[in-house]
């Protein structure tokens, strides 16, 4: 009686948390909770591997000890709930996956493959002129002034900044490419992206 008991808490227990993971993934799974790193086709599947991986560590912790444990109808809800979280799961890292290549293939097409490369070629760094007609906001500029107050100058003479000139679409490229790389071949990485990362160092 008390091994039924424990078995019984033990599937109800593991069935508890498929259920709270699946409630955890149904209501971020619009906006995941991605860091500020991470991008945002790979870190949502990267998100979801972190509760499939969660659920199936209990799952294999409760296999290995089913030897020792009374076989009841809890293990096979608890076998289906467990079969269908991941199935949802994998769905998702699918459909994240689906999404960021018509995404390449979309911005490829619209401005064409070459045009990307050539991206490459742009010089990492430029001047920013510092004050401006043509600064985007009032509000940084003096932002910017208040800063150089506040360290002992007063701006004068300092007419530009340094800024990054990288292409902000090839750096949300690479990022991706690097994020889905993670899954160690599970995602084939498409070939205008490859094509382009190969020459990340050039």
């Amino acid at each position: 009686r008390c091994v039924e008991k424990k078995t019984l808490d033990a599937y109800a227990l593991f069935t508890k948390t498929v259920e709270s993971l699946r409630q955890v993934f149904d209501e971020q799974r619009r906006e995941p909770p991605l860091r500020a790193n991470e991008p945002k086709f790979a870190g949502a599947a990267l998100w979801a591997s972190s509760l499939a991986r969660v659920v199936r560590d209990a799952w294999v912790l409760l296999h290995e000890a089913s030897s020792y444990l009374t076989k009841m109808r809890e293990a096979d809800d608890g076998e289906v709930a467990y079969v269908q979280l991941l199935a949802v799961l994998n769905d998702y890292k699918a459909s994240r996956y689906k999404e960021w290549v018509q995404s390449l293939e979309a911005h490829s097409s619209m401005i064409g493959e070459s045009n990307l490369l050539s991206k490459l070629e742009i010089p990492l760094m430029r001047r920013r002129a510092l004050f401006s007609d043509t600064d985007e906001s009032t509000q940084d500029l003096m932002t910017i002034r208040e800063s150089l107050v506040l360290n002992g100058s007063s701006g004068m003479g300092c007419t530009n900044l340094i800024e990054c000139n990288f292409d902000q679409e090839l750096q949300c490229m690479f990022v991706e490419v690097q994020f889905w790389e993670r899954f160690n071949g599970e995602y084939t990485i498409p070939y205008i992206a490859h094509d382009i990362c190969n020459q990340y160092e050039k």
